[in-house]
Order: structure tokens, then C-alpha cells, then sequence
């Protein structure tokens, strides 16, 4: 996430799953695991069917990783 010609993201846009999958380069199940598994913070509940993660808080996740 630290290469020099990724786009600059706002530290608080929210991002759904699929912008995790293509963020990321993994699956949505992927993405469900990593959060069971505690490598991805818990989403974030907008409504019943709709959940988001604080780009924030992914890059802080991943960042503490690759350190």
C-alpha cells in the first residue's frame, strides 16, 4: 500500500468489501477471514446489509504487518 503510484486516498473514506478485494488483491473471503483472524479491523455497520472499513484503519493494519 506504500507504492509510490497508488492513487492518494482520504486517511477517512470509507471503503466497502469490493474496494478491499481490489485494494488489497485477495478475496472477499479473504477479507472475512482476515477480520476473523484479527489481521483486519471488524467492518463498520452503516445498516443492516451494509458495512465499511475506515481506509484509516486498514492502512494502519497493513502497515503494522510489512513493518
Amino acid at each position: 500500500m506504500s507504492n509510490s503510484t497508488s492513487p492518494i486516498i482520504n486517511p477517512n473514506q470509507l471503503l466497502r468489501i469490493k474496494d478491499l478485494v481490489t485494494l488489497l488483491s485477495v478475496s472477499e473471503s479473504t477479507v472475512r477471514r482476515y477480520v476473523q483472524s484479527g489481521i483486519l479491523p471488524k467492518p463498520r455497520k452503516l445498516s443492516p446489509r451494509v458495512v465499511v472499513w475506515k481506509y484509516s484503519d486498514i492502512k494502519d493494519s497493513v502497515d503494522s504487518i510489512f513493518v
